[in-house]
């Protein structure tokens, strides 16, 4: 009798398998550290939420000086709200980014005046059925 071996191997976060010497990995957004509600509150950035993130709606804030950014993640289910500060500015007035669900339910994240930092973001929100909307110091993007 022949006993055949399969090896489980865990490269930097991705899972991969090996069988009869071919190795399958999964794709980043496979490898998502969670999933669902599970990913509430979470950072999209250290649960891998963001490996396929991508923008659903956006405003300009203060006439083009940084944009709002309402980011979605088909993987994982779940939106989150991102602030992008142009290069070009040398200041930015501090101010409340929120991603905030049409429930009230609501993930923030405070940004201090700046000169450095340049992309912030809040926790996610699992939303597959509410819409969720981005908003900084009263400016907002539709609510998908």
């Amino acid at each position: 009798m022949r006993r055949w071996r399969i090896r489980l191997v865990a490269v930097l976060g991705a899972a991969t398998l090996t069988v009869f010497g071919v190795t399958l990995a999964a794709s980043p957004a496979q490898a998502a550290g969670c999933y669902g509600d599970f990913c509430s509150s979470t950072d999209p950035q250290s649960t891998g939420c963001s490996a396929d993130g991508r923008i659903v709606a956006s405003a300009d804030v203060y006439g083009g000086r940084a944009t709002l950014q309402l980011r979605w993640s088909p993987t994982c289910k779940t939106n989150w709200a991102r602030l992008y500060i142009y290069p070009s500015n040398q200041w930015f007035p501090s101010g409340t980014l929120i991603a905030r669900q049409s429930t009230g339910y609501t993930q923030t994240r405070g940004i201090p005046s700046t000169q450095g930092e340049r992309t912030h973001w809040t926790p996610q929100i699992y939303s597959p059925s509410y819409c969720v909307r981005a908003e900084y110091n009263g400016i907002s993007t539709a609510c998908v």
